[in-house]
């Protein structure tokens, strides 16, 4: 069986430069947590909404007290 590597790299590249646009440039705050509940990620509307000398891991916990 051959398998054009090339369509389904460029399948999976474009994919998830959609969700990485999406993800980006998402009007409202994205963050993600590991299990232990600190955060390892934020998209760009949180770093605006967010005080610039905060730090990452500030920036979470700002967030969570935002939610609950």
């Amino acid at each position: 069986m051959d398998k054009d590597w090339t369509s389904i790299l460029t399948r999976l590249l474009s994919e998830e430069s959609a969700y990485k646009s999406l993800y980006d440039h998402h009007p409202n705050l994205i963050f993600v947590l590991d299990r232990q509940g600190r955060c390892v990620g934020t998209n760009r509307t949180f770093y605006l909404e967010s005080s610039a000398e905060a730090s990452f891991q500030d920036i979470g916990l700002t967030a969570l007290k935002r939610i609950y």
